[in-house]
């Protein structure tokens, strides 16, 4: 709750009078947001903006193939892994999680092998590597939920 002299500011609250009725002022009550809910928004933008380098990265690979690409590709998917377990950990009792975190986290893995063995091998048609980006860009979608 804010209390402010009474000014010339158009301001939807209620009065509060003084016995005298000298003194006026206005108390204009803002909504607050709690901590936990500024930390979750704050970790979903964090979640979104480590998604779209994932993203940036998989166009990349996409458009050059090569080994650095792929390198670059994996690191950020494991950051954006890692980070949502983690935060999924500490909004959430770790029981409840352990069991389909870390299944979503093995298909993870086992489609970046995939992605691997698609790149390494050169003749594979690119409608092959853009079906495995968007099948991670999927799984990590989901995670974000």
């Amino acid at each position: 709750m804010r209390i402010e002299k009474r000014r010339n500011r158009p301001t939807v609250s209620r009065s509060v009078v003084a016995p005298d009725s000298v003194l006026r002022r206005r108390v204009t009550e803002t909504p607050k947001e709690s901590f936990e809910q500024l930390l979750q928004s704050e970790e979903h933008t964090n979640l979104q903006s480590m998604l779209e380098e994932v993203v940036r990265l998989g166009d990349n690979l996409l458009e050059k193939r090569t080994l650095q690409d792929l390198e670059q590709y994996k690191a950020a998917v494991k950051r954006f892994v890692q980070y949502a377990v983690n935060r999924a950990f500490r909004v959430r009792k770790a029981s409840r999680l352990s069991g389909g975190w870390s299944r979503l986290v093995e298909t993870i893995d086992t489609a970046l092998a995939d992605l691997t063995e698609v790149v390494l091998t050169r003749e594979a048609p690119r409608i092959v590597l853009l079906s495995k980006l968007e099948m991670i860009k999927g799984l990590l979608v989901d995670c974000l939920r």
